[in-house]
């Protein structure tokens, strides 16, 4: 657990104990990451017959994979794509 203090510019506005997590970051490609991100969802997308592609390439340098999970769950609202 961290002690977390937010501070605005006219003083302390909230502080409290919170449970923190360092993020692993390092470089990675954009069209990897997507890559990792679709993992979860291809069989669905492949049943309801829809399709991502995966375009461009850049460098990024993130935490891939809680970013990967981020970009998943932003794909299934896109796509609606979800188990059940």
């Amino acid at each position: 657990m961290k002690r977390i203090l937010i501070v605005e510019d006219d003083g302390i506005i909230a502080s409290g104990l919170a449970y923190a997590f360092d993020l692993d970051r390092e470089h990675i490609r954009s069209c990897d990451l997507a890559s990792l991100a679709l993992e979860p969802v291809l069989i669905l997308l492949d049943v309801k017959n829809q399709r991502a592609e995966i375009f461009g390439e850049t460098e990024l340098f993130c935490d891939k994979h809680w970013t990967a999970e981020a970009l998943t769950n932003v794909i299934k609202k896109r796509f609606r794509v979800f188990a059940g």
